[in-house]
């Protein structure tokens, strides 16, 4: 005679709301860490972005043995590019991002023929909570990120 069982595999409503409460509390604390890893993501990817420009201005500035400049619009959140062909480069700066200051004169970055910038200085970009600093050297044009201002 076979024998039959009188359990029932599977979980009481008990056991599902309460594993379903406890999802819901990771989700509802890990959520807000999540959009803060973005905004951050988010500003050392525009950061990233606009010295590997920075650098391509002055390997065209050598290549082409002509002066390349780059204009930060800080009103209108956005930098050109005029490279060696002399067309200009539109470049706008991410939702969630702020051009927040540059301390070039008129917010003009220029690089001579031999590579040089004509000045150093340094580009300031900000979201709500964290400021990033494109700090180019003024005599050899290197570029760097900081977290901290220069000194």
């Amino acid at each position: 005679m076979p024998w039959k069982s009188t359990y029932c595999f599977g979980f009481s409503v008990l056991e599902v709301i309460i594993g379903l409460s406890l999802c819901t509390l990771l989700l509802a604390l890990g959520v807000p860490s999540l959009s803060r890893l973005q905004g951050e993501s988010v500003l050392l990817g525009t950061a990233q972005q606009i010295a590997s420009i920075i650098r391509l201005a002055r390997i065209e500035a050598l290549e082409a043995t002509t002066q390349t400049r780059i204009i930060f619009d800080v009103a209108g959140n956005r930098f050109l590019f005029r490279g060696k062909e002399g067309k200009t480069r539109i470049y706008p700066v991410p939702e969630g991002v702020a051009l927040y200051a540059t301390n070039f004169p008129s917010n003009e970055l220029r690089f001579s023929p031999s590579g040089t910038p004509l000045c150093g200085g340094t580009v300031i970009l900000r979201t709500p909570k964290k400021r990033k600093y494109i700090i180019i050297a003024p005599v050899t044009g290197r570029v760097r990120l900081s977290d901290t201002p220069p000194q």
